[in-house]
């Protein structure tokens, strides 16, 4: 899926940039960079004509600007701040010329060399339709090309999840994919699985990114950037059961943000059966040692150890009974309870149980 002479070489999965489009047969026979090319890598989400001084009040950023500078060729006075406005937007502005201005005027060239904007003229004989089709065509066929390999990666997820309950399995094949580090910590802020390559191993800011995550822990939350990493929740039952934790330094290209999506999905329910089954087998373990009388000492050493428990003279137990009569809001907050109460104590069995 290429257009033209267009190859869409992604880095590290960023989207089309300036700089690619530049190799479009269009683009190299009717437009020249005139200034700004410190800034051809800007990514480019939309083109677009502009043909009003207050345009800058309509974009959202990312876009490919075309002009015949008609809105300033009169009024000569509002182009530098309406470019101003435009200049940390706009992925690029193309300007015809010889219509209505014989040539970029001199301060948009300094103001755009000095914010890094990549300027460009185009010629007098060159429709603008044109260059909105070959544009648009590039940035349909990037995302067509987004969609096919996020739909890939999904297929591989689940033959993966199916084949094996490890989640190392599941996060290698997205660090593999992305090359980025990644890690699934559990609702403690335990490392359950990562994918690591490089020097730079371990979770990046260690203890204090886990407290970050944590203090979020009492209520569902969404993705958020903290110490060069991307964290994901995996939220099931309005309960948070661990996080992905992505370390990229920027900001997370659309590709890899679904396939982060993708990740998580599974991982949530690889923790919530986990979760699940660690509860029930609590349960059963309480049981047995209460009222059954069937475990001996070593038998009950090696069952507490599998919950992370040290080996003590003494446990305590802590059963938190939830009323039939609760809502769904204060269920989700019963066992946000029942977690802290964990986080606190940590020698210690936390049974959650339904009147």
């Amino acid at each position: 899926l290429f257009i033209n002479s267009l190859a869409i070489k992604e880095d590290r999965g960023m989207a089309v940039t300036v700089r690619q489009l530049l190799e479009l047969d269009l683009m190299r026979e009717k437009v020249t960079l005139v200034t700004g090319a410190g800034g051809l890598d800007r990514n480019v989400s939309f083109v677009t004509i502009m043909e009003a001084p207050d345009f800058y009040e309509w974009v959202d950023g990312g876009e490919f600007v075309l002009t015949t500078w008609y809105a300033f060729s009169e009024h000569p006075e509002l182009q530098m701040n309406a470019f101003l406005q435009l200049a940390d937007k706009i992925a690029a502005l193309a300007i015809k010329t010889e219509r209505f201005i014989e040539r970029v005027p001199d301060e948009i060239l300094a103001l755009a060399e000095e914010k890094q904007v990549p300027v460009f003229a185009i010629q007098r004989d060159t429709k603008f339709r044109e260059i909105v089709q070959a544009i648009a065509r590039a940035i349909n066929n990037y995302q067509a090309n987004i969609l096919i390999e996020v739909d890939r990666y999904y297929q591989s997820l689940v033959k993966t999840a199916l084949a094996d309950d490890d989640l190392s399995a599941l996060l290698n094949g997205f660090g593999q994919r992305t090359r980025l580090n990644c890690w699934c910590i559990d609702h403690n802020g335990r490392v359950l699985a990562s994918f690591e390559q490089g020097s730079n191993n371990g979770l990046p800011g260690g203890e204090a990114l886990v407290a970050a995550i944590l203090r979020w822990s009492a209520e569902p939350i969404a993705c958020f950037h903290e110490m060069d990493c991307h964290v994901f929740p995996c939220q099931a039952r309005q309960l948070s059961l661990g996080y992905l934790v992505v370390h990229y330094p920027g900001q997370l290209s659309e590709k890899f943000r679904l396939m982060a999506n993708n990740l998580v999905a599974f991982l949530t329910l690889k923790l919530l059966d986990k979760t699940e089954t660690q509860q029930k087998n609590l349960g059963y373990l309480l049981d047995d040692l209460l009222y059954h009388h069937r475990l001996t000492e070593k038998q009950i050493q090696e069952r507490l150890t599998a919950f992370g428990l040290k080996r003590s003279p003494f446990y305590r137990v802590f059963v938190v009974v939830a009323a039939s009569s609760l809502q769904n809001d204060s269920l989700a907050l019963l066992r946000n309870y029942a977690r802290s109460l964990q986080r606190a104590i940590r020698d210690a069995i936390i049974v959650v149980r339904a009147k």
